[in-house]
């Protein structure tokens, strides 16, 4: 086998979609719970941590939109947004992003990369930090996606703004979405251990 043949393989063998959904063994229900007490225990521990100002700041709004209609509905939006608490605004995502179980466990897998990265999740960013996971991971690892004007109003941003916050998050990952089979089964593990003790 040549060796250019064995480097076309790789590539190919890299860059199959992975079926993560043949290890589903808890509801979706439970991987919510489980997911919005994650996130609350990290927003615990840096509640007394000094925010970094970052695109992803709830308040922060990047461009005003020329259409004076769609700029209010979207500063309303927002503003409904972000009085929601955290596990609400979960809710939310899930409901109209149709998000299931795997694609969730998927997403708190990209969250972890993006806190390894030394990414700060405080109350001021996680709203949008944590969108901007789930929109990725279904972008990534689904067939179809939503359009970019759907996402943002699901995230309470124009579409300007989710364009820039999408190239941001993306440097914070290195542009690595990827996740590896036997690393999802071991998270996956650990999350249904986490959800029976919780």
């Amino acid at each position: 086998m040549s060796i250019e043949h064995k480097i076309k393989i790789d590539l190919t063998n890299s860059f199959q979609k992975l079926d993560f959904r043949k290890y589903a063994q808890i509801e979706i229900r439970e991987s919510i719970d489980t997911c919005i007490g994650i996130i609350k225990n990290i927003l615990k521990f840096t509640s007394k941590l000094k925010p970094i100002k970052s695109i992803f700041d709830i308040s922060q709004k990047q461009f005003p939109d020329t259409d004076s209609e769609s700029s209010d509905n979207e500063s309303e939006n927002m503003e409904i947004i972000s009085k929601m608490e955290i596990d609400e605004f979960i809710e939310r995502i899930v409901n109209y992003l149709h998000i299931d179980n795997t694609l969730l466990v998927l997403s708190m897998m990209i969250l972890d990369k993006i806190l390894s990265n030394k990414f700060i999740l405080t109350e001021n960013n996680a709203h949008k930090m944590i969108f901007m996971c789930f929109m990725e991971t279904q972008k990534f690892y689904e067939d179809e996606s939503y359009k970019n004007k759907d996402y943002a109003n699901v995230c309470g941003v124009n579409v300007d703004e989710l364009l820039l916050m999408e190239v941001s998050f993306m440097e914070i990952i290195n542009f690595n979405m990827f996740i590896k089979d036997e690393d999802f089964q071991n998270y996956y593990k650990n999350f249904i251990q986490l959800w029976r003790s919780c």
